[in-house]
């Protein structure tokens, strides 16, 4: 026996408010739900927030479902009628039951959020008439393992998928045009292939997922910074030459990372674009390439040119030996203004007004150290006379200003009232 659907002539008015052909709200507490046919559209936060209802029944001539119509909802399964065309904006967002939803064909556009949050979902396959992923779309998704994408797809726009921790399967279609920024960023266990066609990396697109073996395809032509940061299970990289810039972070924190391959001849690699990379030992940076300095920090097994000049961590906090010896520097100061005045010995960890001598204001801004591995400081003088200077010292040089002289003598010992003054360490490349 078919069952007898409630219809607009003969609707539990307790149950829905309706509006011509619009479902405005639905008032009940019942587990399942069946709407009235005749509605064309249910509007925006038509069932938000009815935590018992656990199913709905859509009728045919259900066009659109409007913006958070069932955000929040108990739903545990939605079947869609094919004529719906669209899911606006947050239509099932954080509908943290929902298992499972069959969107037929007939949809054209999922908009933003529309099901962001709905930790229980497992698998979406998504209509055929679809072109793009919207922003947001299934941010948050937990638990959702596999995505059908169709072929049509041009697009996945911001946060698409941002933090679906258990997703595998997924299949871009070559020639999309685009994956935004922050799209796949944290699916951990997502091993993916980049798709032909892409023009564009965007930032944080791919940050900690579980790619291991990456080739980026030939129509790349930008790759914008932290694209793959913190990608933990990669190990190999490739690199077409569209690509000129390595920008920065792109690669840190890859620490299983072990060869980078350039088909061309990038102009820069900026900072810390393989940071971390501690097991990165096949790789070869083309001779003019611009290596901003940090850009292989922490790349331990790297050798020679540019690497030993860059590649050693610089650590900024004395107490994790920003001096590798653990030492401050001994300082020599004279000044010529007043010949009573006998020179004076001080010990300078970077702590600003350390050294008050005659009218000098001395202060070390930072410690640097040479490729060599040889240690000195950065230092402000304020002459009280001329103004200001700042000078780079090393153990033997002397630095004269106006009246004053200062000459590094040699290392001194820390103490720890002194540790939270030290400036950043910098390497000085000569």
């Amino acid at each position: 026996m078919e069952k007898d659907y409630p219809t607009l002539e003969n609707y539990d008015k307790s149950l829905f408010k309706i509006r011509g052909k619009y479902l405005d709200k639905y008032t009940g507490s019942d587990k399942h739900v069946d709407i009235p046919l005749g509605i064309n559209c249910i509007n925006s936060n038509a069932f938000s927030d009815c935590k018992t209802v656990e199913s709905v029944t859509i009728p045919d001539g259900v066009i659109v479902i409007m913006a958070w119509a069932f955000s929040g909802c108990g739903v545990k399964h939605i079947t869609l009628p094919s004529g719906v065309q669209e899911l606006w904006e947050g239509a099932f967002y954080r509908c943290r039951s929902l298992e499972s939803i069959d969107i037929p064909d007939s949809v054209k556009i999922v908009h933003d959020r529309a099901f962001s949050g709905c930790t229980a979902l497992k698998s979406v396959m998504f209509p055929r008439g679809a072109v793009t992923v919207s922003a947001h779309s299934f941010e948050g998704c937990t638990a959702l393992t596999s995505v059908t994408l169709p072929s049509g797809v041009e697009g996945i726009e911001e946060y698409a998928f941002k933090g679906c921790k258990s997703l595998v399967d997924i299949n871009i279609p070559d020639g999309i045009y685009g994956i935004d920024g922050h799209a796949f960023e944290g699916c951990k266990s997502l091993d993916i292939a980049i798709p032909n066609g892409l023009k564009s990396i965007e930032e944080y697109s791919f940050k900690g997922c579980a790619i291991k073996n990456l080739v980026i395809p030939d129509s790349v032509n930008y790759l914008y910074a932290h694209a793959f940061e913190n990608c933990k299970a990669l190990t190999s990289v490739v690199i077409p030459k569209n690509i000129v810039e390595i920008p920065e972070y792109a690669f840190n924190g890859c620490i299983k990372l072990e060869s980078v391959k350039f088909v061309g001849v990038p102009f820069s690699i900026e900072a810390r674009a393989f940071g971390g990379c501690g097991k990165l030992v096949d790789i070869t940076v083309p001779k003019g390439v611009d290596v901003e300095k940090t850009a292989f920090e922490g790349c331990k097994m790297l050798k020679g040119e540019p690497f030993e000049t860059i590649k050693k961590p610089l650590p900024t906090d004395i107490d994790k030996g920003a001096r590798p010896d653990g030492r401050g520097l001994k300082l020599h100061v004279h000044s010529e203004i007043n010949c009573s005045d006998k020179p004076k010995v001080v010990d300078l960890y970077g702590k600003a007004g350390t050294c008050l001598f005659n009218n000098s204001n001395i202060r070390i801004e930072r410690f640097v150290q040479r490729v060599n591995g040889e240690q000195g400081v950065e230092i402000y003088v304020n002459e009280g006379y001329d103004g200001s200077r700042y000078a780079t010292l090393f153990p033997g040089s002397s630095y004269l200003y106006s009246y004053t002289t200062v000459t590094i003598t040699g290392p001194t010992d820390w103490e720890e009232d002194d540790s939270s003054d030290l400036m950043n360490l910098v390497l000085v490349k000569e």
